[in-house]
């Protein structure tokens, strides 16, 4: 049984948390309720605890099931729903508030939030909302936008609370036992020279991020192995940190077999230094030239590929700075890929590192073109692919099933 924690704000749209409420332990759901100050003066903790079958839980801590109470939901959560939520509790979950228990609540979890505005519809226009909006947004919240309609205050327009019914199946849509995992690789890898020195390159793993947030919305388990980044990870996933091309080779293969998607979007350093240097390499009196040798790290993408157990469908990332197309379909022959992300590097900008949007072409396992995306921004490129292969796993599996007929 899948366990959600409602949590109702201020707002005139509170009452429908309630019909909100019938319609997720109707469906099977555990629901646990966070009412906070300003919503009781809408509705009553009475009617929610006849509903779910729960104690309702306040703004305030007290203690009395736990002694840390807001850690405890958290983690006993598998989705939480904000519902309705208001301007003003947009705006302190924006800013990473901790004053009441849902602000510590929110703070706590790696689980998947669900915020689902009501307000006027000047408030929901107004661009500071748009802005927390965003901001939320980029934290992995998934956002359940209102409807247009007449509003308590007599205006007509965007701001009405999606209705239960709309929010239910999003939810379920989102938690569905899929039963389906990706593998993700992203950012750089570092190939240690001495203490000091390294082998690397510009990749931050925004693409990589920007995929295992997408797989998370469209319900899939989400493994990410990832080089160094300075990136936040998108909440509900399995993250396992690497350094070297040595490290991500030995992590993928430890959890592949459990991946139906392998996708490298990780920048893999090619070769790595023959020897690791234990002391800082110092530069000799008269010595113009320093030679290192270098040997190459193993294919991780083709040693996937290669697979002939349990062998995932294989996506590949190929960055060029000339003889892109050419060079592009020449990966997906040698290392029998099913797809290849192409995107082509500027020489002069570096365009796409270190750049919040990309341009890519997606080919096929038969060199066809299937997605042509022009500049956008990471997530939204990350959006388009993952939706790309989210269809295509459904479609195998339906060929699969008409074989069996």
């Amino acid at each position: 049984m899948k366990k959600i924690l409602l949590c109702v704000t201020g707002s005139v749209a509170a009452y429908k948390a309630l019909e909100l409420t019938r319609l997720l332990t109707k469906e099977n759901y555990e629901v646990k309720v966070i009412l906070t100050k300003a919503a009781q003066e809408f509705v009553t903790r009475l009617s929610f605890e006849a509903l779910c079958q729960h104690r309702v839980y306040d703004d305030l801590f007290r203690y009395t099931d736990n002694p840390i109470e807001h850690i405890e939901l958290a983690r006993w959560a598998d989705q939480i729903v904000i519902a309705p939520a208001s301007a003003n509790t947009i705006g302190k979950l924006a800013a990473g508030l901790a004053g009441d228990l849902l602000g510590n609540v929110v703070l706590a979890t790696d689980k998947p939030v669900y915020i689902a505005p009501a307000m006027n519809k000047l408030m929901w226009q107004n661009s500071i909302v748009r802005e927390n909006l965003a901001k939320l947004k980029d934290r992995g919240c998934v956002v359940l936008p209102p409807d247009s309609g007449e509003q308590a205050c007599g205006d007509v327009g965007e701001g009405r609370l999606m209705e239960p019914e709309a929010i239910v199946k999003n939810i379920f849509h989102a938690i569905a036992e899929i039963d389906k995992t990706v593998l993700i690789t992203a950012g750089p890898t570092v190939e240690r020279l001495d203490p000091v020195r390294y082998i690397s390159n510009h990749s931050s793993g925004k693409m990589g991020y920007a995929l295992a947030q997408s797989f998370v919305h469209l319900g899939w388990r989400v493994i990410l192995i990832s080089g160094p980044t300075q990136l936040q990870a998108p909440k509900g996933i399995t993250l396992i940190r690497v350094k070297s091309a040595d490290d991500m080779y030995k992590a993928v293969h430890q959890y592949i077999v459990d991946a139906d998607i392998f996708i490298a979007a990780a920048a893999v350093a090619d070769y790595r230094p023959e020897t690791y240097v234990e002391k800082k390499i110092k530069k000799k009196e008269g010595e113009e030239l320093l030679s290192i040798k270098l040997v190459r790290n193993e294919d991780i993408l083709k040693s996937v590929s290669s697979l002939t157990h349990h062998r995932p469908l294989c996506v590949g990332f190929a960055a060029e700075t000339h003889n892109a197309k050419e060079n592009a379909l020449s990966k997906i022959s040698s290392k029998a890929l099913d797809f290849l992300v192409l995107n082509q590097i500027d020489n002069e900008t570096g365009f796409p590192f270190y750049s919040e949007q990309n341009q890519v072409q997606v080919y096929d396992h038969l060199h066809q073109l299937v997605l042509d995306l022009a500049r956008m921004s990471k997530k939204e490129i990350a959006q388009e692919i993952a939706k790309l292969l989210n269809r295509q796993i459904l479609k195998k599996e339906i060929q699969t099933e008409l074989s069996y007929e």
